[in-house]
Formats: structure tokens, C-alpha cells, sequence
């Protein structure tokens, strides 16, 4: 060896250039590393078992020592006895292992993920999907954006409603719900997704037929809504006699209402009692409401002048 060979000097520069692209071609590999380690436990695992008569407590801890499943099961399937059941297997992918292990045994099994779901045959067919869809959209009329509407998931007690914009989010079971879209005055709509994550849904408003609306003395309401006494006189129903304001021409045509004259002088006033008399202080004549306007009985004439 030449001691006195001369030293070949560095660029302090080059250095620390190289050292960066050491440390990213370092940083670069790990990430590659972990992403096929990743994706390897993505894939399905293969086993190896060997079983005999084995009770399913011993069953799924012989799987769960070899991977990384988890087991979501009840109670009582712990009872559960596996009769004739023997394995042998090597390098088995896990939904053939339970297929072997659960046939003619009255359980039925489910592979999500990293979980196994087990229970009683039939059962596993009505459970909700384990990771819920967000479903999203916007819900208008004639006139725009709708807000305030009650949006439902059918069955279920889970709803939202809709921004002051008309749009609205919802976590759903699955891709093959309904959402129930009703708000006052509209008529409610069932929309199946049908796969669909983005909705725009118009509302139809309700149309009210006049059958339907009762005239009360503080405006109007649809007859089931309606909470007192009403009744509906026509002009068809009143006194064909000669009368000398429309207050006698109802007398003796509504229920619970008292139509009487003062006196027996021609011309006289007329007395109505609504079901009796109801005030000891208070004057005792109904309020009569025509067009919007309150009038009391001395106002309202044969000919319509108030």
C-alpha cells in the first residue's frame, strides 16, 4: 500500500447531492416494499389444515393461527359440533376450506375482507352490507332548489333532510335501496338507487281538490285536518219563503244553531245562538266572517249591503 499516495479531493457539493439521492433511492425501495406487502395480504390466503371431529371453537382457532381473519359469529354457534368432519389440506385458498368444514352442518358462512361472518343458514342472506354507501344529490320543484324535504331510507329509521341549497347526503345499506322523498304540500316519491350514488329528484306538488276544503271562520282547511264542528249550508238548501235578510233564510236549516225573531213586529231583528248560550258577560251574537271582513247580524241585508 502507498501511504504517500495524494488524497483525490470532493466536491463538498457533490456530496451532499449524492447523499440526498441516497437517502430517496432508500426512501423509494421501503415504499415498494410496503405496497407489495400490502397487496399480498389483499389476496386471498391459502391454509394448511388438518382437522378431525373437530368441535368450531377448535376450527377457527386453527385458522385464525395461520392468517390474519377475524371471526364474527353468535354465541350459541359455540355448541355447534362438527361431526365427521376431517381435513387434510395444504396450500388452500380459505373459501374452499369453508366450504368443507361447514357443508351439511346447518351453518352458513360469509368472507368480507378480513372477516368471516358465521351463522344459521338463511341468515346471512338479510344482513345489511358491511360498508354503507354515501349517496348524494339535490331535490328541487318547478320553482328550484328545495329545501327542508325529509329524505328516509325505507325500513329503516335513518333520514336526513335537504339544505337550505336543496342538496343532501346520506349513508345508505346498500346499492339496491329506496329513499322516501316528502315534504308539506308535496307528494311523497320512493326513489330505488338502482347502483346510482348521485340523485336529482323533483317534487310534485299536491294538488288539493275543493271537496277536500272545509271554509272556516279564520280561512281555510282540508276536511280531515279540520278539528271542530262545521257545517255546509247551499243556496239550494235554504228557505224558498220570503225573507227578509239571509240570517232567516238559514232558520232551522243547521244543526246546533238557533235562529229566532225578537219580536213578531214585521222587520224585526233576529237572535242566533251557536249551541246555546256560552257568555254571562260577553254579547251572545255569533261573529260572521264574509270575504275576510267580521260583521255582526244588524250589517248583513237581503240585498248584499253591508
Amino acid at each position: 500500500m502507498n501511504l504517500n499516495a495524494k488524497a483525490i479531493p470532493i466536491d463538498k457539493r457533490f456530496l451532499a447531492k449524492f447523499l440526498v439521492l441516497s437517502s430517496f433511492s432508500l426512501l423509494l425501495m421501503f415504499c415498494t416494499l410496503f405496497s407489495a406487502s400490502a397487496k399480498s395480504i389483499s389476496q386471498k390466503i391459502s391454509l394448511n389444515l388438518e382437522l378431525k371431529n373437530a368441535p368450531l371453537i377448535e376450527v377457527i382457532k386453527a385458522i385464525k393461527s395461520q392468517s390474519e381473519f377475524e371471526f364474527a359469529y353468535e354465541a350459541n354457534l359455540e355448541t355447534f359440533v362438527l361431526n365427521n368432519v376431517s381435513l387434510n389440506v395444504k396450500n388452500e385458498k380459505i373459501e374452499t376450506i369453508l366450504e368443507q368444514i361447514f357443508k351439511g352442518t346447518g351453518i352458513s358462512y360469509l368472507v368480507k375482507d378480513r372477516i368471516i361472518l358465521l351463522s344459521k343458514k338463511g341468515i346471512l342472506k338479510n344482513l345489511p352490507s358491511l360498508q354503507e354507501i354515501t349517496v348524494t344529490g339535490t331535490v328541487k320543484d318547478e320553482d328550484g332548489p328545495l329545501p327542508g324535504v325529509n329524505i328516509q331510507v325505507k325500513g329503516t329509521m335513518k333520514g336526513t333532510i335537504t339544505d337550505p341549497n336543496g342538496k343532501f347526503s346520506i349513508a345508505v345499506p346498500d346499492a339496491s335501496s329506496i329513499l322516501v322523498f316528502s315534504s308539506v304540500g308535496y307528494l311523497t316519491q320512493e326513489v330505488a338507487l338502482e347502483g346510482r350514488k348521485i340523485l336529482e329528484v323533483t317534487m310534485k306538488q299536491e294538488s288539493t281538490s275543493l271537496s277536500e276544503l272545509v271554509v272556516v271562520g279564520y280561512g281555510s282547511q282540508r276536511k280531515i285536518d279540520v278539528t271542530g264542528s262545521t257545517n255546509r249550508l247551499t243556496s239550494e238548501n235554504m228557505n224558498k219563503s220570503i225573507a227578509t235578510s239571509p240570517i232567516e233564510m238559514m232558520q232551522g236549516r243547521i244543526s246546533g244553531v238557533s235562529i229566532l225573531q225578537n219580536n213578531g213586529e214585521p222587520g224585526a231583528g233576529m237572535s242566533v245562538r251557536v249551541r246555546g248560550s256560552n257568555s254571562i258577560r260577553s254579547g251572545q251574537d255569533p261573529l260572521y266572517v264574509i270575504d275576510g271582513v267580521p260583521l255582526d247580524n244588524q250589517n248583513i241585508r237581503l240585498n248584499g249591503q253591508i
